[in-house]
């Protein structure tokens, strides 16, 4: 995929956000790594290991997680009309959409902050032992607050760092519907 067509993508799913000052705020945090965030690799030798692949990871896991989400059936259609009850009582509600896209596009961004390009190939920026350690999920939940002054909304922050289903350091394991979703996509989309 080109570089033109996986921004329009990305922009597009991002101008989808009902939520406005979510939106914004995405947005602005998504501006300030494009750059990185456009050739950092998925992984280091698991998925999506070329630069842009972690771009090319993040537009998968949405379409993925709207397929799993968003589907004609039961649940769908309480989750719909329960969106609609609350944003006419509740302005600052975030609807199951946005939630689906927000975890999505930001799940994986700390990944930036893990991996370097020495100049031939794409490395761990610490020791791997110590990468280990580092969990890119509760960074980005971490410098999202810090770089955007708020907090994401408590269902995204917890899908985000719950997105490996329990496999990481910081111990998260999916606790709800956006968890479950958020993992399958992401494993999904790391075995395509």
């Amino acid at each position: 995929m080109n570089s033109e067509l996986i921004e329009e993508l990305l922009l597009k799913n991002m101008l989808s956000i009902r939520n406005v000052e979510l939106k914004n705020a995405v947005n602005e945090y998504i501006e300030l790594y494009k750059e990185d965030f456009f050739k950092c690799p998925g992984s280091i030798g698991h998925h999506h290991i070329n630069t842009g692949g972690l771009i090319e990871h993040t537009l998968e896991v949405i379409d993925i997680a709207f397929m799993l989400g968003n589907n004609d059936s039961v649940i769908s259609d309480e989750l719909e009309a329960e969106d609609n009850t609350k944003q006419m009582d509740n302005p600052d509600y975030i609807c199951w959409d946005d939630q689906l896209i927000v975890s999505s596009i930001l799940h994986d961004v700390g990944k930036i902050n893990q991996y370097v390009h020495n100049g031939s190939k794409w490395v761990y920026k610490m020791p791997k032992e110590e990468s280990k350690l580092y969990d890119h999920a509760v960074w980005v939940v971490s410098d999202f607050r810090k770089q955007m002054k708020q907090n994401l909304p408590p269902e995204i922050r917890e899908a985000i760092l719950g997105h490996h289903g329990g496999w990481t350091t910081n111990g998260a394991k999916c606790n709800g519907l956006l968890d479950a979703i958020l993992h399958s996509a992401d494993l999904i989309s790391s075995r395509m």
